[in-house]
């Protein structure tokens, strides 16, 4: 009965903070800016933001272009692989791409509020019918990506999902931290 009710109490936390972050939209050049509220200092949050994109990139160290406890601003180069079926060549054929996303994330620490940013996206791809590799390439226009045969919503909810994934965590992450401060 104590793990239904604490599965309950969980569940009941999460969507709380998921009901309180605005679905991403994205402009013409598939980049996004949003502000979550939390509960802590600017310096907190920055500590905080700092070591839960430590623990979601790999190779953090490598990624940072910017961390900055004066300013309360983190900038790095993020990353993240994705599958996204396209038209297929053929009636009898699949075809897809796996493809990279690379964007720059930055995190900006306010009292009370944080702004994330995803700026300059990049996708390396590579595009397979047949299970053949029919072309490889690098594509910075957003534009072009959602011209490439790809379902658009659907290229976008994935963006948007991995977005969602990052906000919403490091808002938990910041929440569990103050949390147990306060003990």
């Amino acid at each position: 009965m104590k793990k239904v009710l604490l599965i309950i109490l969980l569940l009941t936390y999460w969507m709380d903070c998921f009901t309180q972050i605005q679905p991403i939209e994205f402009d013409d050049n598939g980049e996004f800016s949003q502000v979550v509220e939390v509960k802590a200092t600017a310096q907190q949050a920055f500590q905080y933001c700092r070591t839960y994109l430590s623990k979601q990139i790999k190779e953090y160290q490598r990624a940072v272009q910017i961390e900055d406890a004066n300013t309360n601003k983190i900038l790095v180069n993020y990353q993240f692989r994705f599958l996204e079926d396209a038209q297929p060549l053929a009636p009898s054929t699949k075809s897809y791409y796996d493809a990279y996303e690379l964007s720059k994330l930055s995190v900006d620490c306010k009292d009370n509020k944080i702004r994330i940013k995803v700026e300059n996206p990049v996708y390396n791809y590579k595009f397979y019918a047949a299970n053949m590799l029919m072309d490889s390439g690098t594509n910075a226009e957003y534009w072009l990506v959602n011209g490439m045969g790809l379902d658009k919503k659907h290229f976008q909810a994935t963006r948007s999902n991995e977005y969602l994934r990052i906000i919403l965590g490091m808002k938990l992450y910041i929440q569990e931290q103050i949390k147990n401060e306060d003990w």
